[in-house]
């Protein structure tokens, strides 16, 4: 398990410094003083050894959070300095078409639940019930209808993560607020979802980047990240899209550190403004 979470912490550092990486490259001589920075990082479904007060006393425990993650309030001496006085953040997601908010962490969480608090609004369906209930296409044009940009590597795979399978996270964290476990501090609304396969690459002479998915994903791919880079550039930019079908077999110079020739076929595309690609 400890393994596990510190994969799952240095995969984290790496998409966000490829994320700085793609935006620098975007916004160079665009925007003054640009910076981007993680504001937080936490695992969740995780098991923790932790010294908790039952009956007056304080105990060592195993405190085994499924679905659930950290909520501890001020004072708790695990906090780095910078936080010790207010509390431990707490992100609770909603789904692909909802909201997610960011909260802190109470002393009342660590009286009645052991310093936890939700990870999420929960399921109302199962993954198999969503995919027979919701159709991908359909769900893709209602979020694209409200400004929600989506890139999934399958229809089905959309189905599943679909809002209607999930409770309603606005109300599961006004209970979280109200029972004293979490304190509200901001809402947040999706913009763009990536759900599924992807692999970005970047060519060995650090001019240009692929992103290789599955075939029935492309289109809506392209047609995001386009959309993204295009708002970030500014409206004046030239930028267009190009989409092969390929091979990782056929493009050597795409190669990473593990062979992927055995991959399926999958569709590439590059982003291309004035000399530079992106």
């Amino acid at each position: 398990m400890a393994c596990a979470a510190n994969f799952a912490y240095a995969n984290r550092q790496l998409l966000a410094h490829m994320i700085r990486q793609s935006f620098q490259e975007v916004l160079a001589g665009r925007m003054k003083d640009f910076e981007l920075r993680q504001v937080y990082d936490i695992a969740h479904n995780m098991a923790k050894i932790e010294e908790h007060e039952i009956g007056g006393r304080s105990v060592r425990l195993c405190v085994h959070r499924k679905g659930a993650t950290r909520a501890f309030g001020p004072g708790s001496s695990v906090l780095p300095d910078d936080l010790r006085d207010l509390g431990q953040p707490v992100l609770i997601p909603g789904s692909m078409g909802t909201a997610s908010y960011v909260l802190i962490g109470t002393k009342a969480a660590m009286q009645q639940t052991f310093g936890s608090t939700c990870h999420g609004a929960g399921r109302v369906m199962s993954r198999a019930k969503a995919k027979k209930m919701v159709r991908g296409t359909e769900l893709r044009d209602q979020l694209a209808s409200r400004g929600i940009l989506i890139c999934a590597g399958s229809m089905s795979g959309l189905a599943e993560e679909g809002p209607a399978a999930y409770k309603d996270v606005s109300r599961v964290v006004e209970v979280v607020h109200k029972l004293g476990i979490g304190r509200k501090i901001a809402r947040l609304e999706p913009l763009a979802v990536i759900k599924g396969s992807l692999l970005i690459v970047k060519r060995k002479d650090s001019t240009s980047y692929y992103c290789l998915m599955s075939n029935n994903g492309v289109d809506q791919a392209a047609a995001m990240i386009l959309s993204i880079l295009r708002s970030a550039a500014g409206a004046g930019s030239q930028m267009r899209c190009k989409a092969e079908a390929t091979t990782p077999a056929s493009m050597p110079a795409l190669r990473t550190t593990s062979p992927r020739d055995n991959m399926p076929t999958t569709s590439c595309f590059s982003f291309t403004t004035g000399k530079r690609r992106t």
